[in-house]
């Protein structure tokens, strides 16, 4: 598969293929379903995607973060058959472009076979592009336009989504996350230097750096951090450490990772929430929080993990 930033890029190699356009955060079950649909019917197909997302450009410091990074998009779009990944910078030059502008300029070059897009897709400046746009866009052309229907859960009768995902794991509900995700919900990012309480308890942590990542709910969890291929049982705490520090603005994400006793500091770690354990609190004492945390590692250490 290959990752391209610009039109010219994609020419060369994957003119007149199929595409479809969206954020594709999380590239959830609704996701995977518009990609499989586009498989079946197209021998090459292309994925148009945005970085930084088009929220992200938008609300800045309101956005509420991405659930996952885009690297991480990259590698389920490969696993899905993916040929192509053409990813658009959204910056302030983008964002005023008009519909017109946006399938003129960006779309017409591609000499787009059929275009897939899904129920709800909007675009161009103030969203003032729709299917019906496309649609009448490319009536007299050899382009195909399909509007793919929403994906609805079959349990809840929601239609799944990105948004729905964020206000599930908000809740700590792993389970119902990994079902419209058709996988296990993770955090991944680069450790980071922290003040080193842990260590000084007896439970180092590995924390790590989660700009623009979506933050699930407050707590603590039970987890397996992943470090070069192996996995290890972990206990994952998210929150604002107020037992210890009551200083912080934003959540932190740090781990204690068991039977590890290497440095981490620059590299990346993965962190997969099996379930959750327990609320974020404020102990008395500092001896009371390390107490709590070693009832916490006897029942990461007795989880029984199902993947």
């Amino acid at each position: 598969m290959k990752v391209y930033t610009t039109i010219a890029e994609c020419l060369e190699k994957f003119a007149k293929i199929s595409w479809t356009i969206g954020n594709f955060d999380g590239v959830h079950i609704g996701h995977r379903s518009l990609i499989n649909q586009l498989r079946r019917h197209s021998e090459v197909i292309g994925v148009i995607t945005f970085d930084p997302h088009p929220a992200q450009f938008f609300l800045k410091k309101k956005f509420l973060g991405k659930l996952f990074r885009f690297e991480d998009q990259i590698e389920v779009f490969r696993s899905l058959g993916v040929d192509v990944v053409l990813k658009l910078s959204f910056d302030s030059f983008f964002s005023n472009l008009s519909a017109v502008e946006f399938i003129t300029q960006y779309l017409d070059p591609l000499k787009i076979k059929a275009l897939y897009v899904g129920y709800d897709f909007q675009f161009g400046k103030n969203k003032a592009g729709d299917f019906n746009l496309l649609q009448h866009h490319y009536r007299n052309s050899l382009t195909q336009t399909h509007l793919v229907e929403a994906y609805v859960d079959q349990d809840t009768k929601k239609i799944v989504s990105t948004s729905l995902i964020k206000q599930i794991l908000k809740t700590g509900d792993l389970k119902m996350a990994k079902r419209l995700l058709d996988r296990r919900y993770h955090i991944q990012g680069p450790v980071i230097s922290g003040n080193k309480l842990g260590s000084k308890i007896g439970f180092p942590t590995a924390n790590i750096e989660v700009t623009d990542l979506f933050i699930p709910k407050l707590g603590v969890y039970i987890c397996k951090a992943l470090i070069e291929n192996e996995s290890y049982k972990s206990i994952l705490n998210i929150g604002y450490r107020p037992t210890v520090d009551a200083t912080y603005s934003s959540p932190t994400v740090e781990c204690h990772i068991l039977n590890f006793n290497g440095s981490l500091y620059g590299k990346s770690l993965t962190v997969i929430p099996y379930d959750f354990l327990r609320e974020e609190k404020k102990f008395l004492s500092v001896k009371e929080l390390t107490e709590q945390i070693a009832i916490d590692v006897k029942k990461c250490k007795d989880y029984l993990y199902e993947d």
